[in-house]
């Protein structure tokens, strides 16, 4: 894998089993250019054949923006392909190289990195069949340093006096990937990464002042394993829609040890702001495919701490025990229901007592760790294609709607902070052909019920603290007895909110509102 092999696993992800069988450093170069095409670009190089080794010099991958945008070209240096005369070749090169990737933007400029690239304890041995060809790797330790950066035309000017340098180490890199050809051009990988560090910086300057940013960041143990599908001759921004149908498909799954960052900003040469975060042990995946966008994502813990002089007296620090999130959302127009995903988890938040001294500083409020949890599930049916440019050009003019909400269940919302507490749970369906009964907004019909607790006491505390006056207090008060009744628990209360779609009418706790 060199470094160009690295730049192509780089767009796909890390990298299953050795086939077998036989290739050649033909079969092997065909099949990095394949990968290449399918990914949207071509690489050439100049070639040349030496006993059992072909040499691929000033490698070059070419990669054309939509739209007729600009291009993006990458040039990265030289790979050998030594046949091993068992069936397999051996990948290799230079082990300090240097790659420059250039872009180029129609009408506005563009600008070129220069980058040092290196390698040690590289070792890269391809396998299997011609057009089925699986790689297996270690490296020791991959990095770059950023040593240039050209800006041209009105990227130029609008950058004024702009720099950037930094470095990016990764440590104990291991495993596989298998690039299959076929209609649809496969990439499948394993792989696992021992630590890694990146440290980078840039600044501009002009007569009005200047600005610096320098950011750093550290990544413990990370595993991923990863699949792509694409058409084999690559695929238009403006045929997204054809692709997903065809088998066009992304999947990524990873989870990590850990990992965390730090960013200052000057401003004239005075601190504007601090930022660090570090991120506990955490996994994920993420979908792309003909059924839509779908990701997940979870953190043992989360904490962040953010200073601005000129704006807060104190640092803001934050800091959470577990962090968890999930998305989905179809994006091809069918005539069948789809699913749509919406959660959010927060658990054990704290706040900096510093911050909590200015808020509350007689410490009336309580500040146990506070919670949330959103969940929401429901179903959607989607009118036009929305990765296709034309569709949505024609809904911008047409001011159509994208689709419909077909169902909406809550399945939880759930929130506990100072104290006071707020659960619900619900489900709703809604009629499209009546976007009259709510006042453009498709009928909802259904019911979710509501409980509070601990709601009085924190109006009270609330009340002692001056942060509400009397006229607030009995106006609160008013709300909750009209549409609140006592549970069975003690400060508790509870209500239903019922949405009758076919009478256009709302209640909540009985009393209607609509």
């Amino acid at each position: 894998m060199t470094r160009p092999l690295l730049s192509t696993t780089a767009l796909a992800v890390l990298m299953p089993a050795v086939a077998l069988a036989e290739v050649t450093p033909d079969d092997v170069w065909a099949n990095l250019q394949a990968a290449t095409r399918a990914f949207g670009g071509t690489m050439t190089a100049d070639t040349s054949r030496d006993g059992n080794v072909l040499t691929a010099a000033n490698m070059s991958m070419v990669f054309n923006l939509p739209l007729g945008v600009g291009r993006i070209t990458a040039d990265v240096g030289t790979m050998t392909l030594a046949d091993n005369g068992d069936g397999t070749v051996a990948l290799g090169g230079p082990m300090t190289q240097e790659m420059v990737v250039a872009l180029e933007i129609t009408g506005e400029g563009g600008g070129t990195v220069t980058m040092a690239t290196s390698l040690a304890d590289y070792v890269t041995t391809a396998s299997g069949d011609p057009g089925n060809v699986t790689y297996d790797y270690t490296i020791g330790r991959y990095g770059f340093e950023f040593t240039d950066l050209t800006l041209t035309g009105g990227l130029a000017v609008e950058a004024e006096d702009f720099t950037v340098e930094g470095t990016f180490d990764m440590r104990d890199l291991s495993g596989s990937y298998t690039i299959t050809e076929g209609e649809l051009l496969t990439l499948a990988s394993t792989g696992t990464v021992g630590s890694g560090d990146f440290d980078m910086s840039y600044s501009t300057a002009s007569d009005s002042g200047s600005i610096s940013v320098s950011q750093t960041a550290t990544m413990g143990a990370m595993q991923a394993e990863g699949s792509v599908a694409l058409p084999a001759n690559g695929t238009s921004v403006m045929q997204f829609a054809q692709a997903f149908r065809a088998g066009l498909a992304i999947s990524y799954v990873f989870s990590s040890e850990g990992q965390s960052s730090e960013q200052e900003t000057l401003l004239d040469g005075e601190l504007f702001s601090s930022q660090s975060d570090a991120i506990g042990a955490s996994d994920g995946q993420v979908r792309l495919d003909a059924d839509g966008f779908a990701v997940e994502m979870r953190a043992d813990s989360y904490d962040f701490e953010m200073l601005q002089p000129l704006m807060m007296p104190v640092p803001l620090r934050l800091a959470m025990d577990r962090l968890e999130g999930a998305f989905a959302l179809p994006f091809l127009q069918s005539d069948d229901p789809q699913d749509v995903v919406l959660r959010l988890g927060i658990d054990g938040l704290t706040v900096d007592p510093e911050l909590w001294a200015m808020i509350d500083p007689g410490a009336q409020l309580p500040r146990d760790p506070a919670s949330v949890l959103l969940d929401v599930t429901g179903q959607v049916k989607v009118l036009f294609d929305l990765v296709d440019p034309i569709a949505l050009g024609e809904l911008d003019q047409s001011g159509a709607m994208p689709g419909e909400l077909l169902s909406l269940d809550l399945n939880s919302l759930s929130a506990r902070a100072v104290g006071a507490g707020a659960d619900a749970s619900g489900a709703f369906t809604f009629d499209n052909t009546d976007l009259v009964s709510f006042d453009g907004i498709p009928a909802p019909d259904g019911r979710a019920d509501i409980v509070l607790t601990g709601v009085n006491g924190l109006l009270d505390r609330l009340l002692s603290m001056g942060l509400l006056s009397q006229d607030d207090m009995m106006g609160a008060r008013m709300v909750l007895g009209g549409f609140f009744r006592p549970g069975d628990a003690a400060d508790e209360l509870v209500t239903e909110i019922e949405i009758d779609g076919a009478a256009g009418t709302i209640s909540a706790g009985g009393q209607r509102i609509k």
